[in-house]
């Protein structure tokens, strides 16, 4: 008796029949009032609403409205056309919504939204509408939302009542880890991967046309329906991200997640937002703080799928020093070049070995910030340090400078986007003198350098083009830029 109490105290809350109360849907409104849980996306801006909305880059866009609810979900059979949504205004006009996606949202599987496009007719709406959905011809409660101005519009459905989420949504366990999500909460999984592909950024100003050509070379087109979700590892700093990103062509959504603590990362929950993404970028900041907070955790292992079911992996400043085979990791301070040939196990010069292992960046070590900062000299003695400590019989530098990305495709060949330039390095000898307190000489570095445009082979490393530098008692032989 007391379960049927229940229930059917249940049901009048939800003005649901008993019966349906599984598969009816049901829009999620305040607990106080009718009024609806949604946002515009992806600027999640909160009502009213227009029949227009600003885009990031200033231009007019048609303003999209994520709701949220149960038993929106379709069957991987059905598809949007058993989904309708519709407004009704205070005079009783209704107006048709297009509906462009429903489902699960992510992590919080109980729990659907629904995405509706805004038609031009609701341009002269000035006050509360109350929109409903249906699915497979059931309907939902009808919640209230306010396009120009809030109040007025129609009185609430007779016996309408709120329509809370049933239960609070249990916060994660993510110690030292901060989210910022914008775009749809659920996985896109509308493309197969097409790469995998590499985004090596050189710090400064970021090169948007080579995000863009990552996520294009992912997704398969460069002008197609099909979308990514793209994930930002950071270990400080905010979302400063999300919003150029998710303007980008092909995008789904854009979710940083700000982890300064290793033990974040070595959650599931954030290993699962990792490993469902298809577009993987590291930003700037210290390169030392992924190898302390990232490195050989879940988190860092779900960055190995993505890249192994044919993603896409960028990085920029330290998000690109992680990339290579051979990582400087700066963890005791950040050495000059000066100091580095002088002393090539000078205290700022250490190495992490095992982070990742790339296609086609095998052997390489990667620096940024280059021509800027005058990196050549160090680049010259990380790469004599890899043979004098026995790590390869030859090393290779990846230096990319400021404003500058080396685009990386899924047949190895590289390519310089941006201001340019980049520099091959090669060092495929002993060095003459490497030793701890000792200043560096090395014979014949061989250099490649590459400006904008230009391309160079890292799947079939060339044997002439270059021009050689030497090293002789920790002086560089000449300009080697």
């Amino acid at each position: 008796m007391r379960i049927n109490y229940w229930l059917a105290k249940i049901c009048v809350l939800l003005a649901l029949p008993l019966g349906a109360l599984a598969q009816a849907p049901v829009l999620f409104s305040e607990s106080a009032s009718t009024r609806a849980i949604a946002w515009e996306t992806p600027a999640q801006l909160k009502e009213p609403f227009g029949a227009q909305a600003r885009g990031f880059f200033g231009g007019v866009i048609r303003p999209r409205i994520m709701l949220f609810g149960q038993n929106l979900t379709l069957l991987p059979e059905e598809d949007l056309t058993l989904v309708r949504a519709t407004a009704e205004d205070a005079a009783g006009r209704r107006y048709p919504l297009t509906v462009e996606y429903t489902g699960p949202v992510a992590g919080r599987e109980w729990m659907s939204n629904v995405v509706v496009g805004v038609s031009d007719a609701l341009a002269n709406v000035a006050g509360d509408v109350l929109v409903g959905v249906t699915v497979r011809g059931a309907a939902s409660n009808r919640v209230r939302m306010a396009f120009g101005q809030v109040g007025g519009g129609p009185p609430d459905d007779p016996g309408a009542v709120p329509t809370p989420a049933p239960f609070p949504d249990p916060p994660l366990n993510e110690p030292g880890v901060t989210r910022y999500l914008t775009g749809n909460a659920a996985d896109a999984n509308t493309v197969t991967p097409a790469g995998p592909v590499l985004d090596l950024g050189g710090g400064g100003t970021d090169v948007d046309e080579a995000i863009q050509w990552m996520i294009n070379q992912v997704r398969g087109c460069d002008s197609c329906a099909a979308k990514v979700d793209v994930v930002i590892l950071r270990a400080s700093g905010a979302d400063g991200y999300n919003a150029p990103i998710f303007a980008m062509n092909g995008v789904d959504s854009v979710e940083t997640l700000v982890i300064a603590q290793r033990a974040g990362a070595n959650t599931d929950t954030v290993a699962a937002t990792v490993s469902k993404a298809e577009v993987i970028f590291f930003a700037g900041g210290d390169q030392c703080n992924y190898v302390q907070f990232i490195k050989g955790t879940k988190a860092g292992e779900a960055v190995k799928s993505v890249y192994a079911r044919r993603g896409g992996v960028g990085g920029t400043s330290a998000g690109l020093a992680i990339q290579g085979e051979f990582v400087y990791d700066g963890c005791t301070a950040s050495a000059t070049s000066a100091q580095a040939l002088a002393n090539p196990y000078h205290s700022s010069v250490s190495f992490t070995y095992d982070f990742y292992r790339w296609n086609h960046l095998g052997g390489v070590l990667t620096d940024s910030h280059f021509v800027t900062r005058d990196r050549m000299g160090r680049l010259f003695a990380y790469l004599a340090r890899q043979i004098k400590d026995g790590r390869a019989p030859q090393a290779w530098g990846l230096a990319v400078n400021e404003r500058t990305s080396v685009i990386v495709n899924r047949e190895g060949l590289a390519r310089v986007m941006g201001d340019g330039p980049a520099y091959f390095v090669l060092a495929d000898h002993s060095p003459e003198t490497c030793e701890n307190g000792q200043p560096l000489t090395y014979s014949g570095f061989k250099l490649w350098k590459a400006t904008t445009g230009q391309t160079f082979d890292l799947s079939h490393r060339p044997a002439n083009g270059f021009y050689q530098v030497s090293v002789s008692n920790g002086q560089v032989g000449g300009n080697p830029y």
